[in-house]
């Protein structure tokens, strides 16, 4: 039974649709007996009778409710009713939107919202890897932001790759992803890794903090297959002048020049080490003087900024 605006269902009352695709469709509800908002992902109810994408939507639940990381997305519960062929995730809610609502309406984040994205979701990533989990679908689309606490999350672990189910692997056919931020071998169906991973989060803070795609063109236009040939054959284009610090710009190009080296053996050898060096140069920006004031040593290797107090390790 499809889910509708106004309808009750069970202790949660809908109260409107807030996102629609191929597996599923998403409502915010409010919970009536724990007075809170959450969001209810429902398996699109043409595909209820296909077996394999019943079993992977329960099976991206039971993933998904398996974490246990602020940067997670949790899961309040499951509901599946197999006589009216429903099945329903329960999940927190976001009151901030996805990290693409953000990027259209300010253009690029903030260094101080950059340094958290980076932090936030960069650790939950490492949380991932250190338990064989690879995301493989790491977009703005599936970052979420809460106003509420200052945290993105990460969400969409229905393409994820994990050791503990081998099953669910076989739903995924072929190379699962989003072409846009594909790595190459992603893009080619070969194997990824979690260095994989690190090459498609670090596109996606080449758009955060510049508010431009990483690579060089207008992938609007291109076939999959030419998209995946400039993927293969071309480097980033030159980051934007966007801070009056040239040198700090150069150095946080090289790092992010790094996890998107073509080869993976080229990449950082962990997300945690790339997260590391990004948020570093990161921190030196914000604290970089304006140009009229006496910048500090050229030396910027001792670029010895005023550390503020940990930002709890943020928000």
């Amino acid at each position: 039974m499809p889910l509708r605006v106004g309808d009750i269902f069970d202790e949660f009352e809908v109260l409107d649709k807030i996102g629609s695709g191929s597996f599923s469709d998403v409502f915010l509800a409010h919970d009536t007996v724990l007075g809170r908002k959450v969001v209810l992902k429902q398996l699109s109810p043409h595909l209820t009778e296909d077996d394999q994408e019943w079993s992977g939507f329960i099976t991206e639940a039971q993933i998904t409710a398996s974490f246990f990381h602020p940067g997670l997305i949790n899961v309040y519960g499951l509901r599946i009713n197999e006589a009216t062929a429903s099945a329903v995730q329960v999940l927190e809610y976001m009151d901030g939107g996805t990290l693409r609502d953000i990027l259209k309406t300010q253009g690029k984040l903030t260094l101080d919202q950059v340094w958290n994205l980076a932090f936030q979701v960069g650790n939950a990533l490492t949380y991932l890897h250190k338990r064989g989990i690879i995301h493989r679908d790491i977009k703005p689309e599936n970052i979420l932001f809460s106003q509420e606490t200052g945290w993105y999350k990460l969400i969409d672990f229905g393409l994820v790759y994990h050791p503990d189910y081998p099953e669910f692997e076989a739903l995924n056919d072929g190379q699962p992803g989003t072409l846009r931020y594909m790595s190459p071998e992603q893009a080619l169906d070969r194997h990824v890794n979690h260095r994989s991973d690190q090459y498609t989060f670090a596109a996606v803070l080449w758009e955060a903090i510049t508010g431009e795609y990483y690579l060089g063109i207008n992938d609007k236009h291109m076939t999959d297959d030419e998209l995946t040939d400039y993927i293969q054959r071309y480097p980033p284009k030159e980051i934007p002048a966007f801070h009056h610090n040239a040198n700090l710009v150069s150095r946080l190009e090289q790092v992010l020049l790094t996890a998107l080296a073509k080869s993976r053996a080229d990449r950082y050898s962990y997300v945690s080490r790339f997260v590391r060096e990004f948020t570093r140069i990161v921190e030196y920006l914000e604290a970089a003087p304006p140009p009229n004031n006496t910048p500090p040593s050229s030396n910027s290797n001792d670029y010895t900024f005023r550390r503020k107090p940990p930002r709890h390790r943020r928000p």
